[in-house]
């Protein structure tokens, strides 16, 4: 449901048709290109490989894709479960509530890579205690068995998608950053704190306390803040400034630290009434309909008790918003808003 309402019934793969050849160039000067996100538009526009950190529509879960041993042995059981027009919803991405569990599964992942990446077919024609061990293995674990014979037989067969972040700590020099929020893509800076070899990080903000953040917590003779306003102008989109003066309830004052709880970020209520009125009345009836999609969702794959699927819930939300270029606090309280509107 999630990734569905993400996928816009596939109207997110195609932005990169109006792009600009200025956004084409933009992205040109850059020798690798990760995200975060889960569309495919830069390597549409670019014609070139981008790394996604936490999946894509693109790549099936291993469980249901063919090109991986998990995934070709539930296809050949008549397990899969892929619906046909609906690819997307079972794609590879990571919908893990935390940050750090994303990670954990990435490493989880490569490390599987690396070991499956051995030649067990030699081991399986050459080693007699391979065999051997492969026999006892075939009491004590039928499932591991399988999956190795079924490696053997088949090489060319991956063992677990790759996730990039090995890539990603490879990185030298200079990085430039736009669209991640420290506040919530902590396992990310993590990453490019501890990495020695970078030598200059280029970060775009989108509001103030995000630039506030990063001068702060972050060391200033390596990071150094853009505003992301001004880069968008730069490459042709500048953002039309509207003001549609919307009346807002005196218990906005209640709601606020309420919301950049849920965010994770820490917006005044001056800032959210002006973004919240630079947005359409249809705009924001979209924005509802999303938001309450998650909200009245009961269980979510994955969560395992109610308070993981409250996160899990709300960093959809803040996905939701990031994705349309709006802070979270504000899509929350949109989602206020246009309930109480709902209501009369």
């Amino acid at each position: 449901m999630i990734l569905d309402s993400i996928y816009n019934e596939g109207k997110l793969q195609e932005i990169y048709k109006s792009m600009s050849k200025k956004v084409k160039d933009y992205f040109a000067d850059y020798d690798e290109i990760f995200t975060l996100n889960y569309d495919n538009n830069i390597e549409h526009l670019m014609g070139k490989n981008v790394f996604h950190l936490h999946g894509d529509f693109s790549v099936l879960a291993d469980s249901e894709n063919p090109n991986t041993v998990n995934g070709y042995i539930r296809n050949k059981e008549g397990k899969t479960v892929v619906i046909p027009g609906y690819e997307h919803c079972y794609c590879k991405a990571l919908l893990n509530y935390s940050g750090k569990l994303k990670l954990k599964k990435a490493e989880e992942n490569h490390q599987l890579i690396v070991e499956y990446d051995k030649n067990y077919k030699d081991e399986y024609l050459q080693n007699d205690n391979y065999i051997n061990w492969l026999n006892s293995l075939k009491v004590s674990d039928e499932n591991s068995y399988r999956i190795i014979m079924t490696k053997i037989k088949h090489p060319e067969l991956k063992a677990a998608s790759e996730y990039y972040f090995e890539n990603f700590k490879d990185i030298k020099d200079e990085l430039h950053i736009n669209g991640l929020s420290p506040n919530n893509d902590d396992h990310i800076f993590n990453l490019i704190r501890n990495n020695k070899n970078i030598k200059r990080v280029i970060y775009y903000y989108y509001s103030q306390h995000e630039k506030e953040y990063i001068d702060k917590n972050f060391p200033q003779d390596i990071f150094i803040s853009k505003s992301v306003e001004s880069l968008w102008e730069s490459l042709g989109y500048k953002k039309e400034k509207r003001n549609f003066n919307y009346f807002f309830p005196k218990e906005i004052d209640d709601f606020v630290d309420i919301v950049n709880e849920f965010s994770k970020r820490k917006m005044t209520k001056e800032e959210i009434i002006y973004e919240i009125n630079s947005i359409s009345l249809s705009k924001m009836k979209m924005l509802y309909t999303q938001v309450k999609s998650i909200l009245d969702t009961k269980e979510l794959q994955g969560s395992s008790n109610n308070q993981e699927e409250f996160e899990k819930k709300h960093e959809y939300v803040n996905y939701i918003a990031l994705q349309e270029g709006i802070n979270p606090s504000s899509i929350y309280i949109i989602y206020f808003m246009y309930s109480s509107i709902s209501k009369k």
